[in-house]
């Protein structure tokens, strides 16, 4: 939730004003992105931990292997699929959130 409001606040403040619908939508995507590249790495190594069991001590120590024998591009396996995810899933969930939200607050006033 931290992401999406510090790209909601980081936009209204370029743009001097209250964002559309559509500017918070894409925040969202922006939130959901962010997190998305942050956490790949911990993703593609818990997976080979479970593809295979007992090969790894740790995840962290899982996460050093990958990154010695296979370099970035191996902490960075599905990135593209995941972040096409994120970026529809982040528009679709704060565009909804911001809708109800300002739904249940006109119906409470």
């Amino acid at each position: 939730m931290w992401t999406y409001t510090s790209s909601n606040a980081a936009m209204a403040a370029l743009q001097g004003g209250v964002l559309l619908g559509w500017q918070q939508s894409l925040s969202g995507s922006l939130a959901y992105s962010v997190v998305t590249v942050l956490s790949n790495p911990v993703s593609v190594a818990n997976t080979r931990m479970i593809l295979a069991p007992g090969a790894h001590e740790s995840l962290g120590q899982c996460v050093l292997t990958i990154w010695k024998e296979e370099g970035i591009g191996g902490l960075s396996k599905g990135l593209v699929p995941r972040l096409l995810k994120a970026i529809v899933s982040g528009a679709v969930t704060f565009g909804i959130y911001e809708v109800a939200k300002t739904f249940v607050s006109a119906t409470l006033k």
